[in-house]
């Protein structure tokens, strides 16, 4: 009968704490099937919330400009809204590794894999952007070349991967390609302010003073139509290096 043994009608605590143990193995296990068999039934990154897409897109903006601190902050925002951002952490892990900071680029890589453990499932434009961004932080600039430029090829329209592919190719010393990558971005956006200041600096670096200056004065003309101070600045910034 039950209160024949000591513990039957009322466990002690060493019991209760293997049962509870116990139970929360099953759970774990129970999420990590339930989150695999999710992943195998998708074919693309979680939906992003519109709120924490707002920063992922003002760091990206400030990462095409240079500014690379503004640029963490925008990411780090925009993950603290969404953990699960991975395309987030990525330009993350970029912002930091142009920073130096070669430990928190690494820490942000290793969460994009674990968000996304297998890339080939992933539509082709995320698994090419992710691709290429993880070149670049690990400074494999013609792998990061190749994934740009191939992005580029099926999202023509989109003018920021042409300022991306510009970005790598001023990264492997190619300067007449990226000014060429500028000029295409420019051509499907007029008013992209980044793609000016980029295309500037690459002028400057070329010594033609009148085509940079024209450059730099038509991001500043765009980014105080935008009433980006910060976007200011970095023309102010660069027009100062340049000459």
């Amino acid at each position: 009968r039950a209160t024949d043994i000591p513990w039957l009608g009322s466990p002690p605590r060493r019991w209760n704490r293997r049962v509870a143990i116990a139970a929360a193995v099953v759970l774990v296990v129970a999420a990590i099937a339930g989150g695999a068999a999710l992943w195998n039934r998708g074919s693309g990154l979680p939906p992003v919330p519109e709120a924490s897409d707002v920063w992922y897109r003002r760091g990206s903006d400030a990462l095409r400009e240079g500014g690379y601190h503004s640029a963490r902050k925008a990411f780090q925002q925009a993950i603290h809204i969404f953990p699960q951002h991975a395309l987030a952490y990525a330009r993350l892990a970029e912002a930091d590794a142009e920073l130096d900071d070669p430990q928190a680029a690494q820490a942000s890589l290793l969460r994009v894999s674990s968000i996304v453990p297998d890339e080939s499932r992933l539509a082709t434009p995320e698994r090419l952007r992710l691709g290429a961004v993880r070149a670049a932080v690990l400074r494999d600039v013609d792998r990061s070349i190749a994934l740009y430029r191939e992005l580029t090829t099926i999202n023509d329209a989109d003018a920021g991967s042409y300022v991306d592919l510009g970005r790598a190719q001023e990264a492997a010393g190619l300067r007449n390609d990226a000014r060429a990558s500028y000029e295409e971005a420019i051509k499907r956006d007029k008013q992209y302010a980044a793609a000016y200041l980029r295309l500037g600096r690459v002028e400057a670096l070329e010594s033609r003073q009148k085509e940079a200056l024209a450059a730099f004065a038509a991001a500043d003309r765009w980014y105080k139509t935008s009433s980006s101070t910060e976007g200011q600045a970095e023309v102010a910034l660069a027009r100062g290096n340049a000459f």
